[in-house]
């Protein structure tokens, strides 16, 4: 059974346990592929973070661009400027082209050659996104530093980094593998934090022959930069799929078995690799989840006017099957309300606490309450509420 090996920007990621040979290595297309190590492949080193990749990239473009600037305050030479200019596009592309990375499934034999099982050119650099102007909600920014999947000039980027030190040893252009029969596909619903979830894997069989799978999962928590920290599940099963016929395996992750290693951000990130004993054709996915954290409520009551009074309500609800201990929640609200605290020494399962504060506003206008959570085991809880201060009505 293969193991999944997938390595994102240039990246390793560590690898999976096997349950026999060979390994299946998914790999950016613009990384220097790695040989394959003679100890167990769970005992390498986990991946370069995404962003340890791009920060010094981002460096470059940016100490190029202040060289370039003082050569124009400086009055320098057009030559010298024109040959500034010339490497800060480089650099600009070079740092563009990294979301345009293609992801390349390669079977790693034992014998130390490679077979490329399939290439995904869309996995990375799907959406880029920043926070919204003058809002919270998302702005997708997905345009701005990449050419849209399928065009031309987003695999004239990819090409374009290639030619500047993003170097390949192994070539995987116009490889093109025959199609399996069947086809792999899995989805993760919607995951609350403390509490018990799902992973569905569906196989579909588009043939007239009977096929038998061996499958493997693995689930790992993983840090915001995509770094594995620790894997927290494993699970192996077979399935029989008749002639043009689907079927689902569920496999449930239990609360107990990621929380006490889960990290604040409540990352989580899936593998699933299959091979089919009769085509020995391997199949591999991969998804990343974020584990839906509780939040505290705000309400208030009274009149929103500058200068009256109202009262702000804040509750929480411990949705965890242990008790929080140390639980500080503070509250803010910038022209409405001063900071304020408030400690619960424990808070037990499924128990709501409350918290009553009065204030008296004294900035009109759109304002903002904002609440957060810390405990021992529980951090990163927050809750907010959008207020509209009217003015005091003149006299």
């Amino acid at each position: 059974m293969p193991c999944l090996l997938p390595s994102l920007l240039r990246a390793t990621r560590a690898a999976l346990p096997l349950l026999s040979p060979p390994r299946v290595v998914a790999a950016s297309a613009s990384q220097r592929l790695l040989s394959a190590p003679a100890q167990p492949a769970a005992s390498r080193s986990s991946m370069d973070s995404a962003e340890e990749l791009l920060a010094p990239l981002r460096l470059a473009v940016r100490q190029q661009g202040d060289f370039v600037r003082k050569l124009k305050e400086d009055k320098a030479p057009q030559v010298d400027v024109d040959r500034a200019v010339a490497e800060l596009k480089a650099r600009k592309r070079v740092l563009e082209a990294k979301v345009n990375s293609d992801l390349v499934y390669i079977t790693a034999k034992q014998d130390g050659t490679h077979v490329v099982e399939a290439v995904d050119a869309t996995h990375i650099g799907k959406l880029i996104v920043t926070k919204q102007i003058g809002g919270d909600g998302m702005q997708d920014i997905t345009d701005t530093y990449k050419f849209q999947e399928g065009q031309e000039e987003e695999r004239l980027a990819l090409e374009t980094a290639l030619m500047y030190g993003a170097k390949k040893t192994l070539n995987t252009e116009g490889v093109v593998k025959s199609r399996s029969d069947v086809t792999m596909n899995f989805d993760v619903e919607n995951a609350v934090l403390g509490k018990d979830f799902k992973v569905t894997i569906t196989f579909q069989n588009n043939s007239s022959n009977l096929y038998t799978i061996l499958a493997y999962l693995s689930g790992n928590i993983t840090f915001y930069t995509g770094v594995s920290k620790k894997e927290f599940k494993k699970e192996s099963f077979e399935e029989t799929l008749d002639p043009f016929s689907s079927k689902k395996k569920e496999v449930l992750v239990r609360a107990g078995e990621y929380m006490s290693h889960l990290l604040e951000q409540g990352f989580l990130h899936f593998f699933v690799t299959a091979r089919i004993n009769e085509s020995r054709d391997v199949l591999a996915k991969q998804k990343s989840i974020i584990l839906t954290i509780p939040k505290i409520t705000i309400k208030v009551r009274g009149a929103a006017m500058v200068g009256s009074d109202m009262v702000v309500t804040v509750e929480f609800t411990n949705p965890l099957k242990e008790t929080l201990q140390n639980v500080w929640i503070h509250l803010d609200g910038p022209g409405v309300m001063r900071p304020k605290r408030k400690v619960f020494r424990e808070i037990r399962p499924n128990t709501t606490v409350q918290w009553e504060e009065v204030c008296r506003p004294w900035v009109s206008g759109h304002r903002k309450l904002i609440a957060s959570m810390t405990s021992d085991s529980l951090r990163h809880v927050y809750g907010e509420l959008d207020l509209q201060i009217q003015r005091r009505p003149t006299m």
